[in-house]
């Protein structure tokens, strides 16, 4: 189990910084309104890799997945009008190498490295994002003296999500295993007109709400001190811990229906925090929803961009007391009310007319507010390849995602692929010493 602890530089020393450039211009591609609410902020992938890493062939398979990848390369814009969009100019992604000296750190479940994670890549803020040398996307390679090595990549949530995000990092593991060239992507402008479709459709503004500038700022200020006493542990839970959960669900509930481990994990998280607040309120855990996965709304599966929404899963004080944990994770994952296919179509209407109106801004997951009062977002990373990241020297020994600023569960896949998973929780510090003794054991 890992906690916090304080920042370890590393010392560094640039070798060498170019750009790859894709050898193609495709003009302007305008973000979507899911794209611009994902947020002008980087979302960077820290891996490790201790095998090391082969540079010039990373280097040459990134320039070849480049191609199919023009938006990467490009550069953010508004045109006169103050619409923002990605113009796929080919100016190029940031490749830098550096020589770091001593040996490769060991993160890892019990080595925390959220504190580190910022001096390896190039952070990108809302009032930095339209500059002409501010990339979308950027890559640094630091080499260490024992032939270890850490991949920094660093890409504009603007620009995509976790699905397309590693979509690029398969397509960019198989250019370098020798395996061929990607399939053609699907560009944001498949949804930006699905969007445009679904302006003026039934939208119940249950998952995201639009606030007035002083509500916000309210709000704003309240997540802002939630975030500084909120706090970051990760936990390997191991492959038995999720089969006593199994067990227990099995026996409540024989003939099902199925649920996953991802489902028992959230509600064992849900059930300790509702018992610390001796289930005096109600809670609500966000789950991040993959509209590429939703059949009924034919988003192709290789839609580069952001695709994704929130759904709520509510819980009364009433029923987190007398819910199991087996019962508490049969609801998250069937839960009484949940968003149909035409409530899905309206949130991209909504979105996208707060697009044009220039007001995501006032649009706010209603999930993150609810954590005011003691919930969760909930982001599943099973589902995603975090570890398909062999770019011809082997898989990465360690993923990590950094930390959110607000209440947030995440689980994640190990590189053991044994069964276990990390549980990286970002919560307050009663609660984080209530997890680490219901885990002490493990």
């Amino acid at each position: 189990m890992s906690t916090g602890h304080k920042t370890e530089t590393v010392n560094a020393r640039l070798v060498s910084k170019k750009q790859i450039h894709t050898g193609q211009n495709t003009g302007r591609h305008y973000l979507t309104g899911l794209d611009i609410f994902g947020g002008l902020v980087t979302v960077p992938l820290f891996y490790l890799y201790p095998q090391g890493l082969d540079v010039a062939l990373v280097e040459r398979s990134l320039a070849s997945t480049l191609k199919k990848y023009p938006l990467v390369a490009g550069r953010m814009k508004k045109d006169s009008d103050g619409y923002s969009y990605i113009d796929a100019d080919d100016a190029g992604v940031p490749f830098e190498v550096y020589a770091a000296e001593g040996p490769l750190p060991a993160y890892g479940p019990d080595y925390p490295s959220q504190n580190d994670v910022r001096q390896y890549y190039q952070r990108v803020f809302p009032w930095t994002i339209y500059k002409p040398d501010t990339p979308v996307f950027s890559v640094r390679i630091y080499r260490f003296a024992d032939g270890g090595a850490i991949l920094s990549v660093a890409p504009v949530h603007t620009l995509i999500d976790g699905s397309s995000l590693w979509m690029f990092i398969q397509d960019w593991s198989r250019a370098a295993l020798g395996q061929g060239e990607p399939d053609d992507i699907v560009e944001r402008d498949y949804l930006l007109n699905l969007s445009k479709q679904c302006v003026g459709r039934p939208f119940r503004e249950d998952c995201v709400g639009a606030y007035g500038i002083w509500q916000r700022l309210g709000l704003y200020a309240r997540l802002a001190l939630e975030a500084a006493s909120n706090k970051l542990d990760i936990h390997r839970i191991p492959a038995s811990f999720l089969a006593s959960l199994r067990t227990q669900f099995l026996a409540e509930y024989p003939d099902g229906p199925r649920v996953s481990d991802v489902d028992l994990l959230t509600a064992q998280c849900l059930k300790v925090i509702a018992g610390l607040r001796n289930y005096r309120n109600d809670l609500c855990v966000g789950v991040v929803v993959d509209f590429r996965f939703k059949r009924d709304l034919e988003i192709p599966r290789r839609l580069f961009g952001v695709a994704l929404g929130q759904e709520e899963r509510q819980f009364s004080a009433q029923q987190l007391a007398d819910s199991s944990v087996a019962a508490l994770a049969l609801a998250i994952r069937n839960p009484v009310v949940r968003q149909t296919s035409e409530d899905w179509l309206g949130y991209l209407g909504f979105m996208e007319s707060r697009r044009q109106q220039k007001q995501i801004a006032s649009v706010i997951p209603r999930s993150v507010i609810r954590g005011l009062e003691g919930g969760f977002m909930q982001n599943n990373y099973c589902a995603l390849p975090v570890y398909d990241a062999d770019l011809g020297t082997g898989k990465p020994s360690w993923y990590t995602p950094v930390a959110a600023p607000f209440r947030m569960v995440k689980i994640v896949p190990t590189a053991e692929a044994d069964g276990s998973v990390d549980l990286h929780l970002i919560l307050n510090r009663k609660e984080l010493r209530a997890f680490r003794e219901l885990f002490s054991g493990l």
